[in-house]
C-alpha cells in the first residue's frame, strides 16, 4: 500500500478548525498516511487542537506568509508517493482517499484525481449547494480550466508526488491562486480524473472579502499567462467543436489575459460566421471600450441590442459609456433598463447607486462576461449546483 502525505498548513485564522480536520482524516478508510502540519508561530497555540492526534502527526515549524511557501515546505519534507494538500478548515470524507487511489490503480497515466464538495459554515453547519464539475472529461479538462477554476478547494485533490517534484512545487511568487496555477501546469503534462461525489466539506470563512477575491482573480490571470496562446487554443478546441463557439471562448480568454486586439480578431471571425450572435457583438464592444475607442464600442453594443434589446450586461455597459461621455440622463435610463431586465441586481444596480453618490462615481462596474460559473465565498470560480 503506497503512502499518502497529507500536508496541512496551519495559519492563525484556521488553527481553530484543525481538530475537526484531523478527526476527519483519522477516520479515513485509507490507512497508510503521513500527516504533516506546517505551522508558523508558537507551538503552544496548536497544542489544544492536536493533543488527541499528536502521536499520528509530524509538526513542521517554518515561517511562512503564503500558502505556496507552507505547502512547498511540507511537501519537500514528505516521503509519500502521493500527496494531499489539505486545508485546515476543511473536512475530509472518510472514503475520499481510498476512492481516489483506486482511480490511480486503474490508470497509471493519471496524475491527479479530485472530487466534488459540499459547503459548511464556520460552525460546521451545512450550507446550500454542491460544487461539481458537470460533464467532466479528461480530454477537455484543461480547456475548461483555462476558462474558469472549476476545482473549488485543493482539499478535494490527490496528486502523484513525482509530478509536483517535476513542476518544482508551487510558484512561491504567487500570494494567492497558487493552486489554480498548479492545476494548469499539472494538466499540461498529465491526465486528470474526477470522482463525481461530494467527498469533502469546504468551510466558508466570512472574513474573506471582495478585495481578496479580486486579488485571486488577478493572480489567476497571471497563471493563464504562463501558457502559450496556441496551446490554450488547442485545448479550447477540444471543448468547443463548432468554430463559432470556439472563437467566442478564445476571444473571451484573450481579452481576460490582456491580449485585447487579438481577442477582437477572434470575435470578428465569430461575427462573420453568425451575424445574429449577440454575445459576439457584446464582447467586441467590451474590447473596444477597454481600448478607449468609445465610438466603436457603442457601434458593437448597438448591434448587440438590435438583436436583444433586453441584454442586461450590454445595457449596463452602454449606461457606463454614456456616463463617460457626459450624457448623464441617458446613462441613468440605460442603467435602469438593465436593472429591470437583470434577474439579480448586480453591476447596473451598483452603478446607479454610485452615480447618485458623487464620491463613488469613479467605481462604476462593467459587465464583462456572463459566465456559467460563480464565485464562492473563498474566491474560487466553480460550477455551483443548488
Amino acid at each position: 500500500m503506497e503512502k499518502i502525505s497529507v500536508i496541512i498548513p496551519a495559519a492563525a485564522h484556521t488553527v481553530q478548525y484543525l481538530r475537526d480536520c484531523l478527526h476527519s482524516i483519522s477516520k479515513s478508510t485509507y490507512r497508510n498516511l503521513e500527516i504533516i502540519i506546517v505551522y508558523s508561530g508558537e507551538p503552544e497555540h496548536l497544542q489544544p487542537e492536536i493533543e488527541e492526534y499528536k502521536s499520528d502527526i509530524i509538526l513542521y515549524p517554518v515561517e511562512f506568509t503564503t500558502l505556496s511557501e507552507a505547502r512547498n515546505a511540507g511537501f519537500f519534507s514528505a516521503v509519500g508517493e502521493f500527496v494531499s494538500f489539505f486545508n485546515a478548515e476543511d473536512i475530509n470524507g472518510k472514503m475520499r482517499l481510498e476512492l481516489s487511489m483506486k482511480r490511480f490503480e486503474n490508470n497509471p497515466l493519471v496524475g491527479m484525481v479530485f472530487c466534488g464538495n459540499t459547503f459548511i459554515n464556520e460552525q460546521g453547519g451545512f450550507l446550500t449547494g454542491v460544487s461539481k464539475f458537470p460533464g467532466f472529461s479528461p480530454n477537455t479538462f484543461l480547456g475548461r480550466m483555462f476558462e474558469h477554476n472549476r476545482i473549488n478547494t485543493i482539499s478535494t485533490t490527490l496528486i502523484r508526488s513525482s509530478l509536483i517534484k517535476k513542476l518544482g512545487g508551487f510558484d512561491k511568487t504567487f500570494p494567492s491562486a497558487e493552486e489554480y496555477d498548479i492545476y494548469l501546469r499539472l494538466g499540461s503534462i498529465a491526465k486528470v480524473d474526477y470522482i463525481d461525489l461530494p467527498l469533502v466539506r469546504n468551510r466558508q470563512i466570512n472574513h474573506l472579502n471582495g478585495a481578496w477575491r479580486q486579488t485571486v482573480s488577478e493572480w489567476m490571470v497571471k497563471a493563464i499567462q504562463k501558457h502559450n496562446p496556441e496551446d490554450i487554443a488547442a485545448h479550447l478546441s477540444r471543448v468547443y467543436q463548432r468554430e463559432e463557439d470556439f472563437r467566442i471562448a478564445f476571444g473571451k480568454l484573450l481579452y481576460r489575459i490582456g491580449m485585447v486586439e487579438e481577442a477582437i480578431r477572434q470575435l470578428m471571425k465569430a461575427q462573420k460566421i453568425n451575424r445574429t450572435n449577440e454575445e459576439a457583438y457584446f464582447l467586441t464592444g467590451n474590447c473596444y471600450l477597454t481600448l478607449n475607442n468609445y465610438t466603436r464600442a457603442m457601434e458593437e453594443y448597438g448591434r448587440c441590442l438590435a438583436l436583444n434589446p433586453e441584454h442586461p450586461g450590454c445595457l449596463n455597459n452602454v449606461g457606463v459609456l454614456y456616463f463617460y461621455m457626459g450624457e448623464y440622463k441617458r446613462s441613468i435610463i440605460e442603467l435602469e433598463k438593465a436593472v429591470h431586465y437583470e434577474k439579480e441586481h448586480s453591476e447596473a444596480y451598483y452603478n446607479l447607486t454610485c452615480i447618485k453618490d458623487a464620491r463613488q462615481q469613479e467605481n462604476l462596474r462593467l459587465a464583462v462576461f456572463s459566465p456559467a460559473s460563480v464565485f464562492t465565498d473563498n474566491g474560487i470560480e466553480c460550477e455551483y449546483v443548488s
